[in-house]
Order: structure tokens, then sequence, then C-alpha cells
């Protein structure tokens, strides 16, 4: 019906237009002449308006928590013998925050104070956030972890994915370069750098084509450091921010969770608060793109938490 209706109009906007042409061309003088161009003039404007003011900014936002399990006398992640819903990719976290490159572990010591502790986990769930990204977009079979009344219980199944008609892979060395200042990149090159004979093997951050990476953090006024943060952007499209911060920390470990008998006792909780939001431009939102962005970033999200989220 709709298409119907738009083809009717257009057959008759030709038909005026060439009724009008006719006219002006038949009376052309000075005074014709500064008609039409104030009629053109008022058309314009009252086209520009009306789509402007049917266009609106939107957004997407998604917010949850996460836990880190942390040996406070090793100043490293706890190795956790098991996975549960409580700390589902504990054992990730544990690998990326003991990850080593030429034998050197990343940069931390044990004389670290509690602050540059916390420091040191946002920035690992920071790069972990961003090796999320680049796997939920490669692969169509997902894990999930589901506390039942009995037991944990592992659950495998097909992804939806989705995909927005522009993606395309970003170079590894560019995405290792953003994140030059995070201590977990360094031991973690191979991830990014790792080329298979078999290309669906290999896994790259697929991104709308001309989105730009930033990584950073946001300091209070005192210069400390209260939030590590990610934007991906794409100008006149989206920003998506992604902030993680501590919610509370140094407190005991839940009972459902194992560890080997040189950790007990000397491991705590931090659990941090993932805050993502999704802003999309005023003047392109209604495009076909900018639709295919939305729906992109709000399956990215609920797929990020699905993983994370230790509720």
């Amino acid at each position: 019906m709709l298409k119907t209706i738009i083809v009717i109009s257009l057959i008759g906007i030709i038909l005026l237009l060439g009724a009008t042409v006719t006219l002006v061309f038949l009376n052309l003088n000075q005074e014709i002449l500064a008609k039409v161009v104030v009629g053109v003039l008022i058309g314009i404007v009252t086209v520009f308006t009306m789509i402007f003011f049917s266009l609106e900014e939107n957004s997407v936002e998604k917010k949850f928590s996460t836990m880190v399990l942390f040996n406070q006398e090793e100043k490293l992640p706890a190795n956790v013998l098991n996975v549960t819903k409580f700390a589902p990719d504990a054992q990730l976290i544990a690998a990326l925050g003991r990850s080593t490159k030429d034998g050197i572990k990343p940069d931390i010591t044990k004389s670290i104070n509690e602050q540059e502790s916390i420091r040191y986990l946002e920035e690992l769930i920071q790069y972990k956030l961003i090796r999320d990204i680049a796997t939920i977009q490669k692969t169509e079979w997902k894990v999930g972890i589901y506390k039942t009344p009995q037991d944990i219980t592992m659950k495998t199944a097909i992804s939806s994915l989705v995909r927005p008609s522009d993606l395309i892979e970003v170079n590894g060395e560019k995405v290792l370069e953003a994140f030059s200042k995070n201590s977990f990149s360094k031991g973690d090159r191979q991830f990014w750098l790792h080329k298979d004979p078999l290309p669906a093997a290999n896994i790259t951050l697929l991104l709308p084509r001309g989105t730009e990476i930033v990584v950073d953090d946001l300091r209070s006024p005192e210069g400390k450091v209260d939030k590590e943060r990610i934007i991906l952007s794409k100008k006149n499209y989206f920003r998506i921010e992604i902030l993680i911060e501590l919610l509370i920390g140094g407190v005991p470990i839940p009972k459902d969770i194992i560890l080997p008998e040189s950790e007990k006792g000397k491991c705590r909780q931090y659990l941090f608060v993932v805050s993502m939001k999704a802003d999309f431009d005023r003047i392109t939102s209604k495009s076909p793109l900018s639709v295919e962005y939305r729906k992109w970033a709000e399956w990215l999200f609920k797929e990020i938490e699905e993983i994370n989220s230790n509720q």
C-alpha cells in the first residue's frame, strides 16, 4: 500500500513539475523568475524542516556486574579450578592476568597497594572485553553456564550473529596499538597476530568500516584513576562507550568456587560494574546503516553481558 502511494505521489510530482516548467518558460520575466526562486526556497526549507524534525538521537544502554578473584599475596588473579555462574570466565581471566612474554609478567609487582591492585584488575577486564568482542563475532557457537537447583550445568547453543553490512576485519596490529598502554595486551600478542592456514580459525576484531578505537581512563580531579574505558566510534553514526569501575572489593569468595590448596585463604573477590552505552547521531538516525548499527549494538551488549555477568 505504501509503495503504491509513493508511486502515485511521484507521478503527480513529475506531472506538476512539468506543468510548472512549461508555465515559467512561456511567461519568463524577472517577476516570474523571482517567484520561482522564492517558491523553490520555501519548498526546500519545508522539506528540510520536515526531515530534520523527524530525526532524533537515540541510544542503547546495558549495565552488569562481573567478578574477579584476586590472590592478595601474589597480586595476581586466582587460579580457579571450576567454572561457576558466579565467575564464568575466571579461568580465562587467570590465564590473561598471569600471561607472560619472554618470562616477564605484566607490569605488576608484589609491592603494589590496594588502589594499584584495583586499577590492575580494571585494566584486565578492559582488555578481556575487547577480546570478547572479537571472539563473539567470529563464532556461531557459544557455551552457556546455567545454575540449576541441583548443580552447575554447561550448555552449548548456536548464537544468531548480528552483523552490519559494512563490517570489516581490523588489523591485529591496530588493536594492539590501541591497547598499547594496557599491560595485558603485551603477553597476548599471539591472539591477534596468529595466522592459521584455515582463515576461519583466525580470531580478528570485526567492526563497521571507519570505526575508531580509543582506550583510556577517567581520572578524578586529584588525578586518581576511577574508571577504565573503551570507545568505539564512527563519525556521524555512533559512539559506543564501555566503562569499568569498582563496585566493592576485598570480600570473601563464594563457597562454590574451588581453589588450589596453595591459594586457599589468600584470595578475595572484587566486584566491578561494566556500563555500556551506544549513542547514535541524529542526522543519520533513520538511515539503513544506523538501523543495522543499533541492532548490532543491542546484540553485542547482550552477548558481552552473558559471558561476563556474575548474576
